[in-house]
C-alpha cells in the first residue's frame, strides 16, 4: 500500500511540476510575443508620427503668448459665475437655450428672466466677454500613475462658462445690437479654442460641442442684426480657419499616449490590476491573483494590439475631414476581447469621428453662410448658387465632410440655407435642427432669413 501511495504522490508531483512548467512557459512565450508585437508597433509609429509618446507630446503643445492665455480667462470667468445657468428650482429661472427659431424675438418674460440671472454675476460675465480676444487657449496638465484619474477640471469650467456666454449673446442679438452680439459669437469661439490642442479625447469633444454652439449663436446674431461687413468678412476667415484645425487627430494621438502610459505602469508594477477594477472594494481572492499573473504575461500584446489599432486611426486623422470616412472604413478591427485590457480602453473612435465631422460641417456651413449674407449686402439679393461667391466672397465651397462633395445650398421660402448632407449622407432638403437648437438634425448646417423675416415675433409669445 506504501508503495503504491508512494507512486501516486510521484506522478501527481511529476504531473504538477510538468503544469507548472508548461504554464510558465506558455506565459514566457506569450510575453515574448507580445514584446515583439509592441517594438513593431511602437517602431513603425517612430517612423510615421515622431514624438507620439506622451511626454514628447506635451512638451510639443501649442502655448499662447504670455498673459494671451484664453484658459486663464476662461477659470477666472468660472470662479467668479455660479454652477449652472438655470439656478435649478428658482420661480422664473430662464430656460437652458433661447426658445424659438432664431428669427423670433425672445419673449418678454424669458428676456427679463435671463437679464436677471446674468446681473447676478456681473463681474463673471464680464470676465467671460474678453475671450473675445483671447483665440488660443493652453491648460498644462500632469498625468497621473493611472492615467485614466487624471482630473481636468478646466474642461467642465468651459461647460459652465458656455450657457452664460450663450445667452449674453442671446440677449445683445435680441436686442438688436450687431457690434455687441458679433463679439459674443467670437467670445463663444474662442472659449472652445481655449481648449486648444490638448490631447484627451474628451476635451476635444467638449471643443465639438462648444463650437456648435458657437454657430446656432452666429445663427441668433444673422437672424436679429446686421453686423458691419468689415466684421462679418474678419469673423469668415477665422472660422473657416477653425474648421480646418485637427482636433479628432489631437484627441487620437492623445488617447494612444494616455493608453501606452497606462500599459507600461501596469507592466513596471508602478499601477496595479486593483486599480483598474470596476469594483474595487470587492474582496479579493488567490484565483483573481493567480489569474492576473497569468494574464500580465499577455498585458504586451494587449498593448501592441490597441497600439496599433490607434496608430492605424491617427493616420486616418491626418487626412482631410472629407477622406477620413473612407479611412475609417479601411480601419482594421479593435482588439477583440480576447484582448481583455485593451478592449476595456479602446475608445468609440467612429463615434468621435462622427461628433468632428459635424462640429466641421457645422463650421464650413457658418463661414460659408457669412460670404451669402456679405454677398446679399453687396448685391441686394441672396446668391444662386454657392459657386456664385468664389471668389470675391469665397475662395472655393468647402466640401462636405459625410461625403466629399461641395456643401449644399437651397432657397427657402424666407431666406436660404448651407448645409451638409450629415450622419446619413442623404439630402433631407436643409432639414436643420429643432427650434431650440439642440437634438438630432438629419442635415447638419446654418440658416439665414430674408431681411422681412428677421426679428419676427415668436408665436405666442
Amino acid at each position: 500500500m506504501n508503495r503504491w501511495l508512494r507512486r501516486l504522490a510521484g506522478a501527481f508531483l511529476l504531473t504538477l511540476a510538468t503544469s507548472i512548467v508548461w504554464v510558465v512557459g506558455e506565459r514566457e512565450a506569450g510575453r515574448a510575443k507580445g514584446q515583439n508585437e509592441y517594438a513593431a508597433s511602437a517602431s513603425a509609429a517612430d517612423a510615421t508620427d515622431p514624438g507620439w509618446r506622451w511626454d514628447d507630446l506635451a512638451a510639443s503643445r501649442l502655448r499662447p503668448p504670455e498673459g494671451r492665455n484664453g484658459m486663464d480667462v476662461v477659470l477666472r470667468a468660472r470662479a467668479a459665475l455660479p454652477d449652472d445657468w438655470t439656478a435649478s428650482g428658482t420661480p422664473g429661472s430662464p430656460p437652458a437655450e433661447p426658445p424659438g427659431p432664431p428669427n423670433a424675438r425672445l419673449p418678454p418674460t424669458v428676456v427679463a428672466a435671463a437679464r436677471a440671472r446674468l446681473a447676478s454675476v456681473p463681474a463673471g460675465i464680464a470676465v467671460a466677454r474678453t475671450l473675445k480676444n483671447y483665440p488660443r487657449g493652453y491648460q498644462p496638465l500632469t498625468l497621473q500613475t493611472n492615467p485614466w484619474e487624471t482630473l481636468l477640471p478646466h474642461i467642465d469650467a468651459v461647460r459652465r462658462v458656455l450657457m452664460f456666454l450663450r445667452w449674453d449673446g442671446a440677449l445683445v442679438a435680441d436686442a438688436g445690437n450687431p457690434d455687441a452680439a458679433i463679439d459674443a459669437a467670437d467670445a463663444l469661439m474662442n472659449l472652445s479654442r481655449a481648449i486648444g490642442d490638448e490631447p484627451f479625447l474628451i476635451s476635444q469633444l467638449v471643443r465639438f460641442s462648444v463650437r456648435v454652439h458657437a454657430v446656432r449663436q452666429l445663427e441668433h446674431v444673422l437672424a436679429q442684426t446686421e453686423p458691419d461687413p468689415a466684421r462679418l468678412t474678419a469673423m469668415q476667415a477665422a472660422w473657416a480657419a477653425e474648421a480646418d484645425e485637427p482636433l479628432l487627430l489631437h484627441g487620437l494621438r492623445g488617447e494612444r499616449a494616455i493608453n501606452d502610459r497606462m500599459f507600461e505602469n501596469l507592466l513596471t508594477g508602478a499601477l496595479s490590476r486593483a486599480d483598474l477594477a470596476r469594483n474595487p472594494g470587492e474582496t479579493d481572492d488567490w484565483f483573481r491573483d493567480y489569474a492576473w499573473w497569468h494574464y500580465k504575461a499577455k498585458l504586451w500584446r494587449d498593448r501592441a494590439a490597441l497600439h496599433e489599432y490607434l496608430t492605424c486611426a491617427v493616420a486616418v486623422a491626418r487626412l482631410p475631414a472629407h477622406e477620413q470616412r473612407e479611412g475609417l472604413a479601411a480601419l482594421p478591427p479593435p482588439p477583440p476581447k480576447e484582448r481583455k485590457v485593451a478592449a476595456l480602453f479602446t475608445p468609440a473612435v467612429e463615434k468621435c469621428a462622427i461628433a468632428f465631422w459635424r462640429s466641421t460641417a457645422q463650421l464650413h456651413s457658418a463661414a460659408t453662410a457669412l460670404a451669402c449674407e456679405r454677398y446679399r449686402r453687396s448685391n441686394g439679393r441672396w446668391p444662386n448658387a454657392l459657386s456664385d461667391l468664389t471668389p470675391a466672397f469665397l475662395p472655393t465651397v468647402p466640401l462636405d465632410p459625410f461625403d466629399g462633395q461641395p456643401l449644399r445650398y437651397r432657397r427657402l421660402p424666407d431666406g436660404v440655407a448651407v448645409y451638409s448632407l450629415g450622419e446619413n449622407r442623404v439630402d433631407d432638403g436643409a432639414t436643420l435642427r429643432p427650434a431650440e437648437g439642440v437634438g438630432p438634425a438629419p442635415d447638419e448646417g446654418i440658416r439665414l432669413w430674408d431681411l422681412s423675416a428677421r426679428r419676427a415675433a415668436l408665436p405666442g409669445g
